[in-house]
């Protein structure tokens, strides 16, 4: 998990986050204290400003900045090659 303040408020719904003792007190019957941070038992918002640890996905990512780095840039796709259909014989015309 990466560190990151939130730019815009952030709805969360699922999985796991790192939050500071006062961010838990604020939401304790929403969290489950686990190996590594706290998992999301139910809906849990956190307003603009806001430090959590947590793998934002790509909507996620809009409203959120990471701290102390830069983000890490996307691999870039490779073109696929483009190979030519094998064409099935020609069939010779039946005379009439």
């Amino acid at each position: 998990m990466k560190e990151y303040r939130t730019t815009a408020t952030v709805d969360l719904f699922s999985g796991m986050v790192g939050l500071s003792e006062k961010q838990v007190a604020c939401r304790s019957g929403k969290l489950k204290k686990v190996k590594g941070g706290y998992e999301i038992l139910d809906h849990v918002q956190f307003k603009a400003g806001e430090v959590i640890s947590f793998n934002p996905d790509k909507a996620t990512l809009a409203k959120v900045e990471l701290i102390g780095g830069k983000e890490e840039p996307e691999p870039e796709e490779k073109p696929v090659e483009k190979i030519p259909a094998k064409k099935a014989p020609a069939q010779k015309k039946a005379d009439k």
